[in-house]
């Protein structure tokens, strides 16, 4: 409001917050103020301003929301009501009312993260980079499939390529792509027929989910030159199925946090759920990531609470393994090295803590799921289920949180 402050206004007292041009101790305006220091065509611009008839604290509001809060949203839908930009019907990029409804769908549709909503978009949009469509930009850019050699198109990459149709049928329920309709234009005929009005929610995450670990596993063979086999992909699906529902039923059963204060760091939990048996943490470190897969050496550490035998009270055991070609593999080896020590000094009870929260995840899930593991998995498994009932918890490294998995 300075900027409307006249060139003779007083230079003392100047109002600096709204409650300074009020009569004091109300909620009116002083229009004898307004007019001294903003003229008296302010004072009716000023008096149609409507007050509110509380003691809070102010704060910023956005006026096209009814509920004041200023979201993504409401921001898109702000922009869009005062330039709506029609969808383009004309060109290869046309859009057809079924894929219309398909992705209006998928928009809706709480089982999908973000990034699979984002992924679909761009699939049915034939916006994805792939081998044709991004080597019409750079001659350094291969066209042909790394999996078949046949040229990377949509329809070759998610559906006419062995792999892909491999895993397709390898799937539950199967699927044969080769009797899929195909399009002249991307993958929009075969989703269509994959996806119809009839087709559950928990069916359209899976067959988006499928193209999504696709994708991955072509980026992954044509830049990093990993191979992927059909049963990874299949587990991979699985596994990013688990782990989505996980998450949307961890929000649905979040009670709503308060407010906090601004400057204020929310309170840390830095105890771990109760637990009466032996804690065993094991943890790993791993050298430099090389451009070449060659097995690298890591640091493996592995600590002992609680056992029940005194001279066994803290363990702590340090080793060395040349075998570990991630750091997800090193910490599977630690795993691996302190359920072998545990059986070797007959102690029952135990609770295995990491802070690897995918190896703890992948665990708990191998184990719900009742599929054939990795064998270094299973033998992990073998290890620890000989040892009555076991649990593998992951914890953040600063030791404030504990989340058990299982």
């Amino acid at each position: 409001m300075h900027d409307r402050l006249q060139d003779n206004a007083p230079r003392t007292s100047i109002p600096n917050i709204v409650s300074d041009i009020w009569i004091h101790h109300t909620k009116q305006w002083d229009t004898q103020k307004i007019e001294l220091f903003f003229g008296p065509q302010s004072v009716q611009e000023f008096t149609k301003i409507q007050i509110i008839n509380h003691h809070h604290d102010d704060y910023l509001c956005w006026d096209t929301s009814i509920s004041g809060t200023c979201t993504a949203k409401e921001a898109y839908l702000m922009l869009a009501n005062q330039n709506p930009a029609p969808i383009n019907n004309q060109g290869s990029r046309t859009l057809p009312q079924p894929i219309l409804h398909i992705l209006n769908i998928i928009w809706r549709n709480s089982l999908l993260q973000p990034r699979l909503k984002t992924f679909t978009w761009r699939l049915l949009r034939q916006a994805l980079a792939t081998g044709q469509r991004a080597g019409r930009f750079s001659q350094h850019i291969d066209e042909k499939c790394a999996c078949c050699g046949n040229l990377e198109t949509d329809n070759n990459l998610f559906f006419s390529c062995h792999f892909a149709r491999a895993v397709w049928f390898a799937g539950t329920p199967s699927i044969r792509t080769d009797l899929l309709p195909q399009g002249p234009q991307g993958v929009q005929q075969e989703v269509s027929s994959l996806i119809t009005p009839t087709t559950s929610m928990q069916e359209i995450q899976r067959l988006i989910t499928t193209m999504w670990i696709l994708w991955k596993a072509r980026n992954d063979l044509r830049f990093n030159k990993k191979e992927w086999k059909v049963s990874h992909v299949l587990h991979a699906v699985k596994a990013d199925i688990h782990i989505s529902h996980t998450i949307t039923q961890e929000l649905q059963n979040q009670p709503s946090a308060p407010i906090q204060p601004q400057n204020t760091a929310p309170p840390h939990n830095n105890t771990l759920p109760p637990f009466s048996g032996t804690r065993c943490y094991v943890d790993a470190a791993i050298t430099p990531d090389a451009q070449r897969s060659n097995p690298r050496q890591a640091g493996l550490g592995i600590l002992i609470q609680g056992a029940q035998q005194a001279t066994l009270n803290n363990v702590f055991i340090q080793a060395v393994t040349d075998l570990a070609l991630n750091p997800l593999q090193a910490e599977t080896h630690a795993l691996m090295l302190a359920s072998a020590i545990i059986k070797t000094l007959e102690i029952n009870q135990v609770q295995y803590l990491t802070d690897s929260k995918l190896l703890a995840t992948t665990l708990a899930y191998t184990l719900m799921l009742g599929s054939r593991p990795e064998a270094m998995m299973m033998k992990i498994h073998t290890l620890m289920m000989k040892r009555g009932w076991s649990r593998a918890v992951a914890v953040s490294n600063d030791g404030r949180r504990a989340a058990q998995l299982r």
